[in-house]
């Protein structure tokens, strides 16, 4: 226990106590803070982080009853619930052991205590309650993977292997990063590419989509909140940016946050440094960022919607993801791939494409870029019969042809008209959207505006027909 740095504070009205715990626990290479009032353990608590408690039961009203000592456990649950308490004694009491236990000690020791056992209990408590604090950061990583829909990124061509080797010349460093690119381009994937070619590879990955992130939960979500900081916080919450520690946060569609949020960022980006709602303790995490978006930053810095100096701290390497028309070589490879997954998830095995099928997503234009292609692949495996993909299973439009076959069709033919005839009304929802999407790239206030639909229902219907932005 020499090399453990632990934080701990000891309360007692008796200065010798006092003074024999701060000799004990400097020599074993704790850094000790003591105190003589309830008061002042609350105080402490507060403004600074700490390992463990050891507290006294009783103090200048009495000595025997041990309910200053009770009351203190008490009023430290409600600012901390998951900081170890070791309650100590001179009067040794069963009924107030368990009293103490009941309101969140976590272990009772008398005075004189047994060094041997005194620094035992304080080696179990502070190991399970790094393991607990574990689990819980384990939890919400995993539930925010469940969340996430992550895949293998397919990148054979030149223009996508020249950012890998981009990411690979940056991987030691903890530069920031931002990644631009259409709609559906893999922005997502791209940044996780990043972080596992990072040396932060074995520490956590954390995303949160900013465009879907309402003003009201902006600051929970990001720093989480204390218990009781509002109605409906039952739970002490880890916020992403201190799940991230270590690791990776990953803020797609940076673009969306308004003013105040981009404060908040700024000063996280600067300093490392943020509050927890419902409590004035500053907290610190090293975090690396890597930020990703389908609107013109620059383009908002000088309309004066985005600040200048957090593009500038973000965009230390700029990454531009091109569309997919503009990488054909990853079409097939990536339309396999897909093929791959859902021939196992839908049961279809040794399903493939014809050389025709190929030929044709081939000459596609992709406007809705990797997601289309993704849906396109997993509807074809739904909706063919045999064993081969053909052409018609794919269910590509003549009007969203690329020019090499356009170059061939009539000039007066209207490529603008969408047929919405034998449509489900969901199925019309859905090509509305992305019709929106392709006419209005990176700009989706625009798009919101053109559907007659707020942004935050814009972005609801996005979600619930599975339209990735990045």
């Amino acid at each position: 226990m020499a090399n453990k740095k632990l934080n701990i504070l000891v309360a007692d009205d008796q200065t010798d106590i006092l003074r024999s715990a701060e000799i004990l626990f400097k020599s074993e290479g704790f850094n000790v803070v003591c105190c003589t009032k309830p008061t002042q353990v609350l105080a402490q608590i507060a403004d600074h982080d700490f390992d463990l408690l050891l507290v006294d039961l009783n103090y200048q009203s009495d000595t025997t009853s041990g309910k200053e000592g009770l009351t203190l456990i008490k009023n430290i649950r409600q600012q901390n619930a998951h900081v170890p308490i070791i309650v100590m004694t001179a009067w040794a009491s069963v009924d107030i052991a368990v009293n103490a236990m009941k309101l969140g000690a976590n272990d009772f020791i008398t005075k004189p205590w047994d060094v041997e056992r005194l620094l035992s209990i304080i080696a179990t408590q502070v190991e399970l309650a790094q393991t607990k604090l574990k689990q819980q950061k384990l939890e919400s990583e995993n539930r925010i993977l469940r969340s996430e829909h992550n895949s293998e990124l397919v990148c054979q061509s030149a223009a996508m292997q020249q950012i890998i080797e981009t990411f690979k010349r940056i991987a030691h460093s903890d530069t920031n990063v931002l990644i631009t690119g259409e709609n559906g381009t893999g922005k997502t994937q791209l940044a996780h590419m990043c972080h596992q070619l990072s040396s932060r590879h074995n520490q956590p990955f954390i995303s949160i989509n900013m465009g879907a992130l309402a003003e009201s939960v902006f600051e929970s979500e990001m720093f989480g909140h204390q218990k009781g900081a509002f109605t409906g916080a039952d739970n002490q919450r880890i916020g992403r940016f201190e799940l991230a520690d270590g690791g990776t946060l990953f803020l797609d569609e940076i673009a969306n946050i308004n003013e105040k949020q981009q404060a908040a960022l700024l000063r996280l980006l600067e300093t490392g440094e943020f509050e927890r709602v419902g409590s004035s303790k500053t907290l610190k995490a090293d975090v690396r960022v890597i930020c990703a978006t389908n609107a013109n930053l620059q383009q908002k810095v000088d309309e004066g919607t985005f600040r200048q100096d957090l593009f500038y701290r973000i965009n230390t390497v700029p990454i531009v993801v091109p569309p997919l028309i503009a990488r054909r070589e990853d079409i097939v490879k990536l339309a396999e791939h897909f093929i791959q997954k859902y021939s196992n998830k839908y049961q279809r095995k040794d399903i493939s494409l014809t050389q025709s099928s190929k030929q044709a997503l081939l000459m596609y234009s992709w406007p809705g870029n990797v997601r289309e292609l993704q849906h396109c692949i997993e509807r074809a495996i739904l909706l063919s019969s045999e064993k081969q993909i053909q052409p018609e299973n794919l269910g590509l439009t003549a009007d969203t042809y690329s020019a090499l076959t356009t170059a061939t069709t009539s000039p007066q033919t209207n490529t603008n008209i969408v047929n919405y005839e034998g449509k489900t009304l969901a199925e019309i929802e859905y090509q509305m959207l992305d019709q929106a999407l392709i006419k209005y790239v990176r700009k989706p206030d625009e798009a919101a505006k053109s559907l007659g639909i707020s942004r935050s229902a814009f972005y609801r219907k996005l979600a619930k027909y599975g339209f990735d932005l990045t």
